[in-house]
């Protein structure tokens, strides 16, 4: 099967090229979409087949693109935006250190000052994100991450409420009662054991692509636990969304970086 190429030109920086090709070449295996930045900052040069040229062209240009893909456990992590910015990053104030950035505000305000304006803006981003990527509005089931302690994570949960909203949008089951820990962080990290190993377990089989949503990631221990029980369950792929990534822990990609 031949392919055809053709150059990309915005006047904002393009999604990750491994991000894109992760997600094409998931989408239609072997067909081996291939994308090369340049020769301008702003430019992108995709190869794919002839009856996918129009569609890659539109995902290239989606205002949408999530603004930060992160590298975790899961075979795709998006997060909305990071939580809060350093100082010399664009956005950030030097005279306060570390800067929420407008996803960190909307947090914050939820989390700590009910702000039900804030939430339901964080969570209507969320599904709409899911709905609108061609990897995460194929998942058979949506569950929430819970939180450290045992049994699944708080009906009432900021998490929980994502997952019920993304489940709806994408017409999928949420499965987020399935997914509880059975042992307390605290208690595999007294047994000196890897952080949070073995603490989750999914009690249903699962099948094909499976996506997790979670209110923030930082060092990526929780995700990569729910993962691997995600797996253990019979999940072929496992997605991730997130609605704010530190800017420690893992590695994360804004939109202005790439």
């Amino acid at each position: 099967m031949g392919t055809v190429s053709f150059t990309i030109r915005t006047r904002s920086i393009l999604p990750h090229q491994s991000n894109l090709e992760a997600v094409l070449n998931a989408i239609s295996p072997g067909s081996g979409f291939r994308f090369a930045y340049g020769p301008r900052p702003n430019e992108m040069t995709a190869t794919v087949p002839p009856r996918w040229a129009q569609d890659v062209a539109r995902l290239l240009l989606l205002h949408q693109w999530p603004r930060v893909t992160a590298i975790t456990a899961a075979d795709l992590t998006l997060a909305l935006d990071f939580y809060s910015l350093p100082p010399d990053r664009p956005g950030g104030d030097p005279g306060d250190g570390f800067q929420r950035t407008s996803t960190g505000e909307r947090m914050n305000a939820a989390k700590y000052g009910g702000d039900q304006e804030a939430l339901e803006a964080l969570i209507t981003d969320a599904a709409s994100l899911a709905a609108n990527h061609p990897l995460f509005r194929r998942a058979k089931a949506v569950m929430a991450v819970p939180g450290h302690l045992a049994g699944p994570g708080p009906v009432d949960g900021l998490p929980r409420r994502i997952a019920q909203r993304v489940a709806r949008r994408l017409q999928t089951d949420d499965l987020s009662d399935r997914l509880q820990r059975v042992r307390p962080v605290s208690e595999a990290k007294a047994r000196g054991e890897m952080p949070q190993a073995g603490t989750m377990e999914v009690f249903t089989g699962l099948r094909g692509e499976v996506l997790l949503v979670d209110d923030a990631l930082g060092q990526g221990h929780t995700l990569a636990e729910a993962c691997r029980a995600a797996r253990q369950a019979g999940a072929e792929r496992v997605y991730s969304l997130v609605l704010a990534k530190d800017w420690t822990g893992t590695r994360g990609f804004r939109k202005e970086d790439l």
